[in-house]
């Protein structure tokens, strides 16, 4: 069990249990490659909303973005698709073209307002979510910051965000949760909220050793809280071939990692995703022969193929270039 990968030590240093692990993090190498792979890792085909924490405490490792694309990419194999924006630095609701000042309604008001009733919280749901590219939005802006210090006393913290995305898991196929660069609440909640987590990490050597802080978070919240958590996989993201550390961070990622989940295609380095989100699209709007939506297509056929049972997607040059906002909002329903 996942719950046994990682353990405390009387001086606070991270150890693996010998039982699944080996030795602990030594520059590049987290000697785990030989060990046995751990079990009841993987979550089942789901009838309902796949709800999936795109998590990593480390910044600029490319979580919004990569939210975003995969997000449209499995729009596009025709996937009813809400992302929420749980960053208080509204990212990806800027990456979406939206003013995250100009919104009435956001994540911090589902998040935040006390309902007496099922139907209060949808009404307050339709109110919030708004549409864009075949996608939904959940948009946030800095007053989500706040929310962790509203929620220090509240009942049952952790559980509020799954408490307000329950409503809609039969209006979608998928969640994706952007979650914010830190290991405070906020974070904690969307992963007690998920069924699953991705895990971007950057091919340099400062985001790959802080492997270990987010391992022990995944393992805590699974352990004391939502035991389903399952690791989906982790994604070598803002990767460049010719850089040599980039190669040796995704060799030992590759060795490594292969006994916790599974370690996808690397996404290049590429200027034209922030192009892409300068423009408010996704890359594969921007430009759909991007040789960076390969590994994008083969991530979200792999997540369909192992989550849902669907393993087809469209091909990217064949997508049409829509840019409209209302073409997919669902009806939440009570």
């Amino acid at each position: 069990m996942l719950s046994d990968l990682i353990s405390h030590t009387s001086v606070g240093r991270i150890e693996y249990n010998s039982k699944y692990l080996c030795g602990k993090i030594e520059n590049l190498d987290l000697n785990i490659a030989k060990c046995s792979r751990i079990e009841d890792i993987h979550s089942p085909i789901f009838n309902m909303a796949v709800v999936t924490s795109i998590f990593n405490q480390a910044g600029g490792v490319a979580k919004s973005t990569l939210t975003l694309n995969l997000g449209y990419t499995l729009s596009q194999a025709g996937q009813r698709v809400l992302l929420v924006d749980f960053d208080p630095q509204g990212s990806l609701t800027v990456f979406l073209g939206f003013e995250p000042w100009d919104l009435p309604v956001t994540v911090y008001d589902t998040l935040m307002g006390n309902y007496s009733t099922k139907e209060s919280l949808i009404s307050v749901l339709e109110q919030a979510i708004v549409s864009a590219h075949q996608m939904d939005l959940l948009p946030a802006n800095r007053r989500l910051g706040k929310a962790e210090l509203e929620l220090f006393t509240a009942m049952n913290r952790e559980r509020k965000l799954a408490a307000m995305l329950d409503p809609l898991k039969d209006r979608y196929d998928w969640i994706l949760i952007d979650c914010p660069p830190s290991l405070g609440l906020l974070s904690v909640s969307a992963l007690t909220a998920s069924n699953g987590v991705l895990v971007p990490v950057e091919t340099e050597y400062k985001s790959w050793v802080g492997t270990d802080l987010l391992l022990e978070t995944i393992t805590l919240v699974r352990r004391e809280i939502n035991p389903g958590l399952s690791i989906f996989g982790f994604i070598p993201t803002k990767h460049t071939r010719t850089k040599s550390q980039h190669q040796r961070v995704l060799k030992a990622m590759r060795e490594q990692l292969a006994s916790v989940g599974m370690v996808f295609d690397p996404i290049p380095n590429a200027t034209a995703f922030a192009d892409a989100s300068e423009a408010g699209q996704p890359l594969m709007l921007y430009d759909r022969r991007h040789v960076a939506l390969q590994a994008l297509q083969s991530l979200a056929s792999t997540l369909l193929s192992t989550h849902t049972g669907v393993g087809e997607l469209v091909a990217a040059t064949d997508v049409k270039q829509s840019t409209s906002r209302n073409s997919s909002k669902a009806k939440v329903k009570s």
